[in-house]
């Protein structure tokens, strides 16, 4: 049975193996260096949009699917995935309010479709959230903050400082406030994994930060495949 500690010790590597895969992307480098298109930027904003709008509603979710279970400890992390659902609601507004400072119409992303991986990602979190495996999600956390409190910066000044963009110091809301925010809900997040005991839910735990991780190199690549079609 793998001890918390070698629990912890997998899902770092994890992370760590992601965060180095995510810096090589080619569109990553261009948010950094501020080469980032105006069309790259927008497209990466309005695909963002429809997973960060499903993330506190699958949390809630996640807090019924484990408060039903019988194990007395579960309902700490209940709790837990309750209170992360509500520290989310909302942040999708974040992107319209960066869109709008880009000069998009704050109901026109209802029209976007989602890429291929966004689909996946939203079905696959659908049905964790909703299953005995909802633990799980707290892989997905794992990585998707983490990432936010590791790129925040240099995104930001990559953005405000070289990209040109008209008006891009009034739409990185995005990015500015979930590397602020996550900060605490990373910390929040490592000591709840302590309550993760089960091998079952760690290795939910871990399979959720793998598939999260690959959906988000995804949608990277995605964005690319946009600045390649418009050279």
């Amino acid at each position: 049975m793998s001890t918390s500690r070698d629990f912890k010790t997998e899902l770092k590597e994890i992370a760590d193996r992601f965060y180095t895969q995510l810096r090589e992307k080619p569109a990553i480098s261009r948010f950094a260096t501020g080469r980032i298109s105006r069309l790259e930027y927008v497209t990466f904003l309005q695909q963002s949009y429809h997973y960060v709008r499903a993330t506190a509603p699958n949390l809630a979710a996640a807090a019924e699917s484990i408060r039903r279970t019988a194990a007395p400890h579960r309902g700490e992390i209940a709790d837990r995935f309750r209170d992360h659902a509500a520290e989310e609601r909302g942040h999708e507004q974040w992107i319209l309010d960066d869109l709008e400072a880009l000069g998009e119409d704050r109901a026109s992303v209802q029209k976007i479709q989602p890429c291929t991986a966004i689909q996946a990602y939203l079905a696959y979190s659908h049905h964790i959230a909703r299953s005995p495996h909802a633990v799980g999600l707290f892989g997905q956390a794992y990585v998707l903050e983490g990432g936010a409190v590791q790129s925040s910066d240099f995104m930001v000044r990559g953005l405000i400082e070289r990209s040109g963009i008209p008006n891009i110091e009034n739409a990185v809301k995005y990015f500015q406030l979930h590397g602020e925010v996550d900060v605490d809900h990373v910390d929040s997040l490592v000591k709840a994994l302590d309550w993760v005991t089960e091998p079952e839910d760690q290795h939910a735990v871990k399979l959720v930060a793998e598939f999260t991780s690959q959906i988000i190199l995804d949608l990277v690549d995605y964005v690319g495949e946009v600045s390649l079609a418009t050279v």
